[in-house]
């Protein structure tokens, strides 16, 4: 509900280990205990209710502003010998629903789309003997279609439709290889093609499950692991792991979710 205490809480398990002192055994630390400069976040749409069980709003940019860094934003990622490189976009897809409340269905803000366009033709030029693939993040789901009896423009939990569009276009004309997403709380993979001066051009939606919200029975718990690397004949490849809750702990699938060459 965007609670202060649940910012606190989700910021000491990123950043932080500790004891948990009613478990016990090997397994009683708790927390990720990773650094800042490894970690980038999003608001979703339940971010922005600052603390309203009941919320009148679903664009609160003056709540989210004291945890999250101001959208659009870039940041790009080395590996550890610099020849590759992960250059990751961020918008906020319920930048335009400022003034609404439109039942957790998202839209972005025409100025946030201009932003994210001046970082996609402005980033520093890749390094000498470096790969570079890129990728945006954004909360709202850029395929799901909600339910089959309720108009699109009506189903929560959408995106609205012209935002796909413009998202499907400046990735496949500025060469964006995966969309990762999230919201609808299952995971899922979608590709969409555009054919740009007479050339193919496809961006991967990769829709993240939920991991800790809810009971993990009932939530189809997991969650993602992105691995990107090189191949010296074919080029740089993605792959999607899921790991999904099996009762008692986090397995990771016999196969892939997804694996594709990157632009």
């Amino acid at each position: 509900m965007g609670l202060q205490t649940e910012f606190a809480a989700a910021h000491t398990y990123l950043t932080s280990v500790w004891v948990c002192a009613r478990r016990g055994g090997p397994n009683d630390k708790v927390g990720l205990d990773l650094p800042l400069n490894r970690i980038e976040t999003i608001p979703g749409n339940h971010d922005h209710w600052d603390g309203s069980r009941f919320p009148v709003h679903s664009y609160r940019p003056n709540a989210v502003a004291p945890h999250f860094r101001k959208l659009p934003w870039r940041h790009c990622w080395s590996d550890n010998t610099e020849s590759l490189e992960l250059e990751l976009f961020a918008i906020d897809s319920n930048s335009g629903a400022i003034g609404r409340n439109p039942l957790g269905q998202g839209i972005i803000a025409a100025s946030d789309f201009n932003t994210l366009q001046q970082l996609l033709q402005s980033s520093p030029p890749v390094r000498t003997g470096a790969i570079r693939v890129r990728a945006i993040l954004i909360h709202h789901s850029l395929s799901y279609r909600g339910p089959l009896l309720i108009p699109r423009v009506l189903a929560p939990l959408v995106l609205d439709q012209s935002s796909v569009d413009t998202l499907v276009d400046l990735s496949t004309q500025n060469g964006v290889s995966a969309i990762l997403t999230g919201h609808t709380h299952d995971v899922f993979h979608y590709t969409f093609w555009r054919t740009i001066a007479g050339n193919y051009r496809e961006v991967h939606e990769i829709r993240s499950p939920t991991t800790l919200q809810g009971p993990a029975a009932k939530t189809g718990a997991g969650f993602l692991l992105h691995q990107i690397s090189v191949d010296q004949q074919t080029g740089p490849r993605w792959t999607t792991w899921h790991y999904a809750w099996d009762g008692s702990q986090f397995v990771v699938t016999p196969q892939p979710l997804v694996r594709f060459r990157t632009v």
